[in-house]
């Protein structure tokens, strides 16, 4: 068993690659070969576009509890962490919150290129506070666990009452659960649908 973990240059998700192959997507990995350029990445990944704030992820062996953000390319599942007393990164959990966790603007939107706007519509930051954000390379890179969804490759969203399910291809099919702190999954839907997800 590996011990290794990576974000895959293919499905842009964090792995444990088992005989050279993403966990995630099957596909295979040359881990003697660099990741690709930022700006590559930067396309692939999209630019933050809003936080559908936190959710809980059906994957064994990962954090599952953190924050989903839409992009211009697809969605982010970003894990949540607590940072220890020795700069450890324990995954939060649903009814674990602390004030030391890394986290994000919960419930504000973000277009590129604009001024931070809330879901009220006042206006909240300028283009120069956009720019000193992390970008998404930053996020998922800095974000062990992160998921990441491609607009492209979804193929159909399954509602439940407890659960929204994504198909993808060629990865995994993501099961995303509402939280106390979130928003109901009708709400989610509902945003999913504006962003033409």
């Amino acid at each position: 068993m590996s011990s290794l973990i990576v974000v895959c240059p293919h499905c842009l998700t964090w792995a444990e690659p088992h005989s050279e192959r993403c966990t995630e997507c099957g596909l295979a990995i040359d881990m003697d070969a660099p990741d690709p350029d930022e700006h590559e990445l930067l396309q692939r990944l999209g630019e933050p576009v809003a936080d559908l704030g936190p959710i809980r992820i059906d994957r064994l062996g990962w954090p599952d509890f953190g924050h989903l953000l839409a992009t211009s390319e697809g969605l982010m599942f970003l894990p949540q962490f607590s940072v220890r007393p020795n700069g450890a990164l324990e995954p939060m959990t649903v009814d674990h919150p602390t004030s030391t966790a890394r986290k994000i603007h919960r419930g504000s939107w973000w277009w590129p290129n604009r001024s931070r706007v809330t879901s009220s519509g006042e206006s909240a930051a300028s283009d120069d506070t956009i720019a000193q954000e992390a970008s998404t390379v930053q996020r998922l890179f800095d974000s062990p666990g992160a998921l990441f969804v491609a607009r492209s490759s979804i193929q159909k969203v399954q509602v439940n009452w407890t659960h929204i399910r994504i198909d993808r291809r060629p990865a995994r099919s993501v099961t995303l659960r509402s939280v106390p702190s979130g928003s109901s999954l009708h709400d989610l839907l509902k945003r999913l649908r504006e962003l033409a997800y």
